[in-house]
């Protein structure tokens, strides 16, 4: 296996295990939301917007990998 290859297979890793963090952050924000901690499920928001944000990102890389492999 070539480190490109071995870059694919993380950055597949890598995305679907940050869409399973967003989707613990989004639920903290409602469980925060719930117990009247606005300020704090807003931030928890933000840090689930800004994980899958960066699964942007993945897909970019792995976009790129797939041009050289």
């Amino acid at each position: 296996m070539t480190n490109l290859e071995r870059l694919q297979s993380l950055l597949i890793h890598w995305k679907h295990h940050n869409i399973e963090h967003a989707s613990d952050y989004q639920g903290w924000s409602e469980t925060m939301s719930e117990e009247g901690h606005v300020e704090l499920s807003e931030v928890m928001q933000t840090i689930s917007q800004e994980s899958l944000r960066v699964n942007e990102l993945f897909d970019k890389a792995l976009r790129l990998l797939e041009k050289k492999l």
